[in-house]
């Protein structure tokens, strides 16, 4: 076992892809483009200074304890999605992550009726493994290759009589397309095809401004 693993690890090393974790802390001169605190609110020492100034902060537990569904009610979650709903005019239901949130939407998404998805080769690991979780038949198109897109999903759509894609952009352009290609006389409540798009992060960490 211990040789299996040794020569695992070493392949890893030869190809570039074995990760480590950081032994010492990062030079405070530095800027962290690896990190997803992207709006670099966690190392803002304003913002905690600002934060704990405000009165009633002492009253906040310091952990939700457990999943929302068993822990008591919890006043700053329901606050907090209140102020976003209001902002984005739409209800809000806050995730304690990105990884939960798409785990959780894109698998329940996925479990509803017949649904087949198509996502970018690139998308994010967290939505391959809502879609895996969902059951649902599923295919990859190449990273930004919208024509390869939109051939998988013609191939799909003789079987399926709803499009539900990104409604802006060059995938819902291409979901707005396939409106003729599906198929005719189907119930009102039937297979959907969904199709994810992704815009992963570089290896460097920067990621790309969304532009869909």
């Amino acid at each position: 076992m211990k040789g299996t693993i040794d020569a695992i690890l070493a392949d890893l090393q030869a190809s570039g892809n074995l990760r480590t974790v950081a032994l010492t802390d990062a030079d405070a001169e530095l800027v962290d483009l690896s990190s997803n605190d992207y709006l670099g609110l966690a190392a803002s020492a304003q913002l905690r200074e600002d934060f704990f100034k405000k009165e009633d902060v002492f009253a906040l537990p310091m952990s939700a304890s457990a999943s929302r569904l068993l822990a008591a009610h919890q006043n700053a979650f329901s606050s907090l999605e209140n102020r976003l709903s209001k902002a984005y005019g739409s209800p809000v239901l806050l995730f304690n992550s990105g990884y939960h949130a798409n785990t959780g939407m894109v698998s329940a998404l996925g479990a509803v009726g017949s649904t087949f998805i198509i996502a970018d080769k690139l998308v994010h690991a967290s939505i391959i493994d809502g879609i895996k979780l969902s059951g649902a038949p599923f295919a990859r198109f190449r990273h930004n290759d919208y024509t390869h897109l939109a051939t998988l999903a013609r191939k799909a759509a003789a079987d399926y009589n709803h499009v539900h894609g990104v409604p802006a952009g060059k995938v819902g352009q291409v979901a707005q397309q396939l409106g003729g290609a599906l198929r005719p006389g189907a119930a009102d409540v039937g297979p959907v095809l969904v199709p994810f798009h992704g815009r992963p992060a570089h290896r460097a960490g920067l990621g790309q401004k969304p532009g869909l």
